[in-house]
């Protein structure tokens, strides 16, 4: 018997055994890694996967839920709510877009989860990002160079973070893209 045929043959007894017998009640039957509800295969997407919210700001994440007429049931959370705070918790569609908002100087790493009830149906990874930029402010002449440094936390976060120059007609920045959690920045004025 493959995998396919046990997830029938497990919603056919509990069918039988009046588990899943579509009245409303409690019709959740574990088949593999899915639930199956009044008889549909549950199946929650998230994403992006990693999620990435600065400290203090907000980033957005996607649900994707089957079937559509369950939605109202699953719920969404973040794992360590010292680092992030999801909205809405509770979906609102079949498709809900989340706001995550990263706690003001908290930084790490987090999961966001969606429930139904109290069992996990997807979760993605959640860096909570601050990025310090040192000296602030950076001074140079036009058309001369200066260092600064970035330091980013968490740590596993920094293949994540990009710079750049707010105006790229006074100067401009080496590497944009960074390649550790400590980069060295080289900053050019223009001539």
């Amino acid at each position: 018997m493959d995998a396919q045929e046990a997830a029938k043959q497990t919603a056919e007894d509990a069918t039988k055994e009046g588990k899943n017998n579509n009245d409303g009640d409690d019709d959740d039957v574990p088949v593999g890694d899915r639930e199956l509800i009044n008889g549909k295969k549950l199946e929650v997407e998230l994403s992006p996967d990693p999620v990435i919210v600065p400290s203090g700001q907000i980033a957005t994440a996607n649900a994707t839920i089957a079937p559509s007429d369950i939605y109202e049931q699953i719920t969404f959370k973040v794992e360590d709510e010292s680092l992030a705070s999801v909205s809405p918790t509770k979906a609102t569609s079949s498709s809900p877009m989340l706001i995550l908002t990263g706690k003001a100087g908290a930084s790490g790493t987090t999961k966001l989860k969606a429930m139904l009830k109290d069992k996990e149906c997807a979760s993605v990874t959640v860096h909570v990002v601050k990025v310090e930029l040192s000296p602030n402010p950076a001074i140079m002449l036009s058309g001369q160079t200066a260092t600064a440094t970035a330091t980013i936390t968490p740590s596993d976060a920094c293949e994540q973070i990009t710079f750049k120059v707010e105006d790229e007609s006074l100067a401009s920045v080496s590497p944009t893209k960074a390649t550790s959690s400590s980069p060295m920045l080289i900053l050019t004025g223009k001539a």
